[in-house]
């Protein structure tokens, strides 16, 4: 019994344990390593169409931004024709040279078809004119007028066809489709390798294994443990796996490798797929020890179990045969349970005998098959996951019924699952799509492309909800075999209404604006690099230029050249972001006909592809400018009328006084009398050229004898010579620290002070406190401009008194000549008037600030100096004799009388001459015994610059002193720098001729020692 039941027992025990041994090599090891490579090409493939989808996507938006920007030129140019600039053929002409004079990408280009299939444009002239709608991509261009297409070609030359992509845009008012092409191989730049490290990390397999990505080059582009490393660059680590890799292109495959930090290296699995566009290698791999563990732990337990078996069977066969059948009946019975249930239910463990422990060893067997059926359970769960959470629509077809999809498409649609399922894609379409298509016959055209598994189709679908509302819709398909061989196309929807209406409402806006500058009154117009690169049509009929002849030249070419420099300076500051330039400024700009147009520009800082620029607005002004210098003339004579009556007035009462004193000197016979009248008539003389003055400083502003002063210095001696005649007056001084020095003439600067401490005290009636001060300022450029000065570093003097103040409404007046407030006996009225022109004359410029019954302040800016001030002596009054020759030149007569009569007194040979050619006459003949020269500047005939070159070729010695009853102006400046050696203002004294003239003398003899 115990033999048969040995034997029976060996007989089907022999058959379980090969069953069992077969069942592991040639079910359990396949089966793990073709779901190991299946996952592997699964991975590799998402990988691979995620890298495929970003190349599409970047490639249609580069080809859509170079198509839609030469629609906006086409239709710019095509706006000429409406405007009467161009004619039509001349638009189509310059739209043919635009577009083939552009390269898209490195063999690409742009070329356009009208609605039958005719090339309109086309880098190769002898296709013009031919009909390519034979062909599909063409055929597509005609029915779609707008889109993106993908499709392969190859030219005559190559021997196969590479993938090729355009995108179109219709240009309806010349029946054009204009198309950006090229090879999808040469926008390998746009696409980063960065954008898919996330995706490529984050894939797993096993324990330890990894996705990674690899240039043609060998160079590691992602990888979770290594960067910067090139495989055809390492010397010990094989690379030949890799050249099979670029060898191949695509497939499985093992190989031994070692990471760094590895003891040894381990065999790996591969499956591998390249991308031949953009020569990658994008592969998926697993440690072969990992994925094997199971299979090792199953043939340990198996064999180990059946050596046991075999040496127990053999030591006790007879002794356990009765306990043998039970618990193997049991096991196989569990067994066969699992089988039919398809679960791993553990084997029962009757005792703890070797049959005990071989069910336990079965039992962790089955519980590793367990868990790494729930590994790949978890990687299906996870891909699931992505499905259901995507917030786009996916969903899967066969052919174009719905199959599966995600709850983004329930939500997109509006529909539950039972609605969608079964449903086909023109169910869920509108009757016509946008382009006016019948959606069932582009649902064909789109279900037949879709059937190469290598092809991505990206393009824009309408579909209809359930409740029959329409929306847009970005759609992605991707054909791929499912289960049981069964071909499916994969579905990626997003809604993209949002973006189509945001689009409409940005064309719009790009519109309304575009209108709003077109149609503006004012010249808009935007400069860069010193050119014009945009200009709206009122910049044009501005100036009278053309679009085209406003880009051709510089923009300083449209720029009176007296503005030039205030232009570029401003212009070159405002690019350069500096501050303190004026909102506005006036200058005059040349027309094509060379007349003047006077233009007011705004200008803003803005930034023109990429690049800083000046965004400018212009009006033209020249109407406005011609009114207000028509008003200011009006305004001028009036003050002119002013001025006469206020000269006559005064001078008629001194010519009055001295008429009077002249008679009562003929008559009277008393030598002091005699000599009252003729210090009477002196002192109206010193009068009338006070006031000859006082207008010379309003007219010319004229500066006598400018030099470097210290006007704290000068302060202190005028206001403590006015102090002390007015007792009344509170008078404190505060001057700068640092030296305040300006170039100016001393006397004409004193009276400019007198002027205003006068006006200070007769604003003080009743006392008050005068306040005077100097400093130092600096003006920049606004400030400069709105005083009519340049920028700089100015020196002030403040004079601030607590007097009545001045009414607001007098304010603008108070520097016209004879406008005063003030009873006629008080003064005349050219005292501020006089002070005006002075200090413009100097450079500066006067401010006031006032406020009744609270003071005012006066502040005299004139221009810092950084030359040491001087110091001037105290002038001796008495006369200086001398005996030398001295020519004297004017054409006046009494002049010359006067004149001879005073230097005679003084002891000099006068020779007079009446006129510049009576003094050459002299000086030709005279030349050798005249001393010095004393030349009028104003004379009939010969001027008194013409005078003295001439004089100066006879005679380059002699010293030349300037005569002038007008002040030291910018002509008698350039006469002085001809040689003279001094300026004699008219009237002079007796004691200022005698000065000066010896001065001259002396020195001139110093120099020819």
């Amino acid at each position: 019994m115990r033999s048969r039941i040995f034997f029976s027992f060996l007989a089907a025990l022999i058959p379980a344990l090969l069953l069992l041994t077969l069942s592991v090599e040639l079910v359990l090891v396949p089966f793990i390593t073709n779901d190991v490579k299946h996952e592997l090409t699964n991975a590799t493939g998402v990988l691979n169409n995620a890298v495929h989808a970003s190349a599409s996507v970047a490639t249609r938006n580069h080809l859509q931004a170079i198509a839609e920007k030469n629609l906006e030129i086409a239709r710019q140019q095509l706006s000429l024709v409406e405007q009467g600039l161009v004619t039509r053929d001349e638009v189509v002409r310059r739209l043919k040279e635009i577009f083939l004079g552009q390269q898209v990408g490195l063999s690409g280009y742009i070329y356009c078809l009208n609605s039958q299939g005719i090339l309109e444009v086309h880098p190769n002239r002898e296709l013009v004119g031919s009909d390519i709608s034979s062909f599909a991509f063409a055929r597509q261009q005609i029915d779609r007028k707008q889109g993106y297409i993908e499709y392969d070609w190859s030219n005559p030359d190559e021997p196969s066809a590479r993938p090729k992509a355009l995108y179109m845009v219709y240009f309806e008012e010349l029946d054009w489709i204009i198309s950006a092409s090229s090879y999808r191989s040469e926008f390998a730049e746009l696409l980063n390798p960065g954008d898919f490290t996330e995706v490529i990390l984050s894939l797993r397999f096993g324990e330890s294994g990894y996705a990674y990505l690899f240039n043609k080059e060998g160079e590691l582009l992602i990888h979770p443990q290594l960067s910067d490393f090139n495989f055809f660059m390492q010397q010990e680590a094989p690379v030949d796996f890799v050249r099979a890799m670029l060898r191949e292109g695509a497939g499985s495959m093992e190989y031994l490798w070692k990471n760094p930090g590895d003891p040894d290296g381990r065999r790996k699995i591969v499956v591998f797929e390249s991308i031949p566009e953009y020569g990658w290698v994008v592969a998926s791999s697993a440690y072969l020890d990992e994925i094997m563990a199971p299979v090792r732990a199953a043939r340990l337990v198996v064999y180990g179990s059946i050596l046991i078996l075999v040496v127990a069977f053999a030591l006790v066969s007879f002794l356990l045969s009765g306990r043998l059948t039970r618990p193997v009946r049991n096991m196989v019975r569990q067994l066969d349970l699992n089988t039919r249930m398809g679960t791993a239910e553990p084997l029962p463990v009757e005792g703890d005998d070797e049959f005990g422990r071989l069910a336990g060893e079965f039992n962790s067997f089955l519980k590793q098959i367990g868990a790494q059926t729930a590994v790949i359970r978890r990687e299906q769960e996870r891909y699931r996951s992505l499905f259901e959470a995507s917030p786009d629509a996916i969903f899967l077809l066969h052919g174009i019924h719905f199959v599966d999809c995600n709850p983004a498409t329930l939500f997109i649609f509006a529909a539950s699952r039972q609605d969608i399922i079964g449903k086909t894609v023109v169910d869920v379409s509108p009757t016509r799509q946008p382009d006016g298509s019948r959606s069932e016959k582009a649902v064909q055209a789109i279900s037949h492309g879709a059937s190469n598994p290598e092809t991505l189709q990206i393009f824009e679908w309408r579909h209809r909800r359930l409740d029959g509302r329409h929306f847009d819709a970005e759609v992605r398909l991707k054909a791929f075999t499912g289960s049981a061989e069964q071909s499916l196309t994969i579905a990626f929807v997003r809604d993209i209404t949002e973006r189509k209406r945001a689009e409409l409402a940005l064309r719009e806006s790009e519109e309304k604006y575009r209108q709003l500058i077109e149609n503006a009154h004012d010249a808009i117009f935007i400069a860069q690099d010193g050119r014009i690169v945009f200009a709206n049509h009122q910049t044009a009929a501005m100036i009278g230029y053309s679009d085209q002849e406003l880009k051709a030249q510089p923009f300083t070419f449209f720029i009176h050249p007296e503005d030039r420099e205030l232009v570029i300076q401003r212009h070159s500051k405002r690019l350069r972001g500096d501050g303190g330039l004026p909102q506005n400024y006036v200058f005059r700009l040349l027309t094509k006909a060379q007349t003047e147009t006077v233009i007011q520009l705004s200008a803003v800082l803005i930034e023109w592809n990429g690049r800083p620029a000046t965004l400018n607005f212009a009006r033209d002004i020249t109407e406005q400018k011609r009114l207000e210098n028509a008003f200011l003339h009006a305004q001028k004579m009036e003050a002119i009328g002013t001025l006469a009556g206020g000269i006559a007035h005064d001078f008629n009462n001194l010519l009055m006084a001295i008429q009077g004193r002249a008679e009562l000197l003929h008559v009277e016979e008393k030598r002091e009398k005699q000599l009252e009248h003729a210090r009477a008539i002196e002192a109206c003389v010193k009068s009338a050229g006070g006031l000859t003055r006082q207008l010379l400083g309003f007219a010319r502003g004229g500066k006598y004898r400018p030099q470097p002063i210290d006007l704290s210095q000068l302060v202190r001696s005028s206001a403590d010579l006015f102090g002390r005649t007015r007792k009344e007056i509170r008078v404190t001084i505060r001057c700068s620290a640092v030296p305040a020095v300006a170039e100016v003439d001393k006397a004409q600067l004193e009276q400019v002070l007198l002027n205003m401490y006068v006006n200070a005290w007769q604003a003080m009636p009743r006392g008050g406190e005068l306040q005077i001060a100097t400093a130092l300022t600096d003006l920049d450029e606004a400030a400069g401009a709105a005083n009519g000065v340049l920028p700089g570093r100015y020196a002030l003097i403040t004079v601030a008194d607590s007097g009545i103040g001045i009414d607001q409404t007098i304010m603008p007046r108070i520097f016209e000549p004879f406008f005063t407030t003030k009873e006629k006996s008080r003064g005349t009225g050219l005292g501020l008037a006089s002070a005006y022109g002075i200090i413009r004359n100097h450079g500066g410029f006067i401010g006031v600030d006032s406020e009744v019954k609270s003071g005012t302040v006066f502040t005299v800016y004139l221009p810092w100096s950084e030359k040491t001030p001087v110091t001037e002596e105290r002038d001796d009054v008495s006369s200086i004799q001398g005996s030398e020759t001295i020519l004297l030149v004017d054409d006046e007569t009494m002049i010359l009388e006067v004149g001879q009569a005073m230097l005679e007194q003084l002891g000099y040979r006068v020779l007079i001459a009446q006129g510049g050619q009576a003094a050459v006459a002299l000086m030709e003949h005279q030349s050798e015994t005249i001393d010095l020269v004393i030349l009028d500047l104003i004379m009939p005939g010969m001027d008194g610059g013409e005078t003295l070159a001439t004089l100066r070729n006879i005679s380059q010695d002699v010293p030349v002193v300037l005569s002038s009853g007008y002040a030291l102006n910018k002509q008698m400046e350039q006469v002085m720098a001809q040689g003279c050696s001094g300026f004699l203002q008219k009237p002079f004294s007796l004691s200022e001729l005698s000065r000066l003239v010896r001065q001259i003398l002396d020195s001139d003899k110093q120099k020819r020692r």
